[in-house]
């Protein structure tokens, strides 16, 4: 704000001054911050950039599986991880609208691993256990306690039916829940509660990327 004093005066009137306070407001700023590529768990950290139109230093805080300090983002777990850019303005700026950037980090993986083959062409004996397997791989290899869960549904005429919980056959497994050993992730599938047929398998690890693969059952 200015104090303004404004003062008129002419042949026929005497001067006066007018007394005020002329309140001039701030200005406001955008900020720019281009989206994110995904990642996967294992790589290294990496800078992020955003500009306010201001011109001021745009400041980064992290959510969900990454941390940042200053600008650097760094990878903490698989999913989702948001990046929040903020100006909060001064004397001659208003504060800027946040910005934020989210992107996904995967887990790096083998695929199931035999017994079941990747292309769907396995065929099991109904009320037979199918060990699933799968290994992390690249930079997730030494995650060993990866709460990583299975689902099976039914398909039939090519319609996936409703996704349950799989059931186990062995008291190592914890609920639909793999287990690790030996360098693998094993769940005991036990088929003699499922009907004869195409099942989907689906392997949730935790990281928001869709894994799925094929079996039949036969009697």
């Amino acid at each position: 704000s200015y104090h303004v004093v404004a003062s008129l005066s002419n042949q026929n009137y005497d001067a006066s001054d007018a007394d005020g306070t002329l309140m001039i407001a701030k200005a406001s700023q955008t900020i720019t911050f281009a989206s994110l590529p995904s990642k996967m768990f294992g790589d290294p950290a990496f800078d992020v950039a955003a500009s306010a139109s201001s011109g001021l230093p745009v400041l980064f805080s992290a959510a969900g599986s990454c941390t940042v300090a200053a600008a650097t983002v760094t990878i903490t777990a698989g999913g989702l991880c948001t990046i929040t850019a903020s100006q909060a303005g001064n004397v001659n700026y208003q504060t800027a609208p946040d910005v934020s950037k989210a992107f996904g980090v995967t887990y790096p993986w083998s695929d199931v691993l035999q017994p079941i083959n990747v292309d769907g062409t396995s065929i099991f004996k109904l009320g037979s256990t199918v060990p699933v397997k799968f290994q992390l791989t690249g930079g997730s290899a030494g995650i060993t306690n990866l709460a990583a869960k299975i689902y099976v549904a039914q398909v039939s005429n090519g319609v996936t039916g409703t996704e349950v919980e799989a059931v186990s056959t062995s008291a190592a497994d914890s609920g639909n829940t793999f287990r690790w050993s030996g360098g693998q992730y094993i769940f005991n599938l036990n088929t003699k509660t499922l009907g004869q047929g195409t099942w989907q398998i689906r392997i949730d690890l935790l990281d928001g990327a869709v894994h799925t693969g094929m079996i039949s059952l036969m009697k």
